[in-house]
């Protein structure tokens, strides 16, 4: 799990991550959550590259969630298992870091890639299983 040498960075970086979204960011969360599936394969922590590559090895189109999936799940989807006090990664990324979710403080991370941290894999709904109503 990364050590936080500098959280303030983090969380300015999140908030010009949210800004830079929209202000559609909280219905887009919800949306977000609502369209895909989660599937976690490991409870170990890996870098981001071979989170990445586990999820595209599962069958069936997985992929690493983007931020803004990965937080609509942790605050809007009770049935998402997190391991406590840990990071979990995104796809989102810049330069060489990558957005994340820290459990233990329900905020965003901002790890170098080379970090390990914990990872779910998320990939679409067939439309016929989505829940209209959640939307």
């Amino acid at each position: 799990m990364a050590k936080y040498r500098y959280p303030v960075i983090g969380l300015i970086l999140a908030l010009l991550l949210t800004l830079a979204t929209g202000t559609y960011a909280w219905s887009t969360w919800l949306d977000n959550i609502n369209k895909v599936e989660v599937l976690t394969l490991t409870s170990e922590e890996l870098d981001w590259q071979n989170a990445e590559a586990a999820c595209a090895q599962a069958p069936g189109g997985w992929q690493l969630p983007s931020v803004m999936q990965l937080v609509g799940l942790f605050y809007f989807n009770p049935e998402t298992r997190w391991v406590g006090s840990t990071d979990y990664w995104s796809n989102t990324l810049i330069s060489d870091r990558g957005f994340g979710l820290n459990t233990s403080l329900g905020i965003l991370s901002f790890d170098v890639l080379k970090d390990e941290d914990h990872f779910i894999c998320v990939r679409e709904r067939p439309p016929e299983s989505r829940n209209l109503a959640a939307i």
